[in-house]
């Protein structure tokens, strides 16, 4: 099985109801998938109407640090929607990036630190998330926990399920959206950097002795020549430029 460094992302994809160009081609499961991207195109608008009602009709009744968590309520699910609908209408480029990138993982220092970095970001995010549900049930209070702050209807059992499923639910979908996004993006980043750094390294064997260029060119971090090629200047610049060609794409 061929690696594929985006395959955690590609399920996020999913999950936010996007799936790639050529991707379940054939499935019945595109439709559900294309129902659920457009309940979360509205569902996440209609979070941020409730926390911009929270911060001008309620903010009486809350302190300025309940008001100053709904204004980054705001701020944050404002955000995800923008990214949900750019992840919609860029998905074929997305695609192409995404292919073209996934088969190598970026071996370097800086290149390992980003991975780790990554990594260390989606847990932060994943864990805030848990806690913030845990805190809920553990404290009972009648108000959501921050950064809702919006009333916990207790007497009614539906409106209070109700409530508690779509705020939560949403600030999920509002979580995974900032930061496994970003994520995405970061690690799109780290391998085109990896991949300009192995056209740098080859560019600079020309103009090298045969032998040391032979040498060089078995590094992995050197671009590899197809079968017969001879190491010559040419076509060790042909094949460079052809690489910064399919980069510029």
């Amino acid at each position: 099985m061929s690696m594929d460094v985006f395959k955690k992302h590609r399920y996020v994809l999913r999950f936010l109801g996007i799936v790639l160009p050529g991707e379940l081609s054939n499935s019945w499961l595109r439709i559900p998938f294309h129902i659920w991207f457009r309940y979360l195109s509205i569902s996440l608008p209609v979070l941020t109407l409730c926390f911009l009602f929270g911060i001008t009709q309620l903010h009486d009744q809350y302190s300025v640090t309940a008001c100053m968590y709904s204004f980054a309520g705001v701020v944050s699910t404002t955000s995800a929607s923008f990214k949900l609908i750019l992840l919609y209408t860029n998905r074929y480029d997305i695609k192409e990036l995404v292919d073209f990138l996934k088969d190598f993982r970026a071996d370097t220092t800086v290149g390992r630190i980003t991975y780790v970095l990554i990594y260390f970001y989606e847990f932060l995010a994943l864990s805030f998330r848990v806690i913030a549900l845990i805190e809920i049930f553990m404290k009972g209070k009648l108000k959501l926990l921050m950064p809702f702050w919006t009333p916990f209807p207790r007497d009614n059992v539906v409106v209070a399920l109700s409530t508690y499923f779509f705020f939560q639910g949403t600030a999920i979908i509002k979580t995974i959206c900032n930061f496994f996004i970003d994520t995405l993006f970061l690690l799109i980043s780290n391998q085109t950097c990896h991949r300009m750094f192995i056209l740098r390294n080859t560019f600079r064997i020309i103009g090298l002795p045969e032998e040391e260029k032979l040498e060089r060119l078995k590094h992995k971090h050197m671009l590899k020549l197809p079968p017969g090629m001879k190491p010559t200047d040419s076509n060790i610049l042909k094949l460079c430029v052809e690489e910064h060609i399919l980069l510029l794409k």
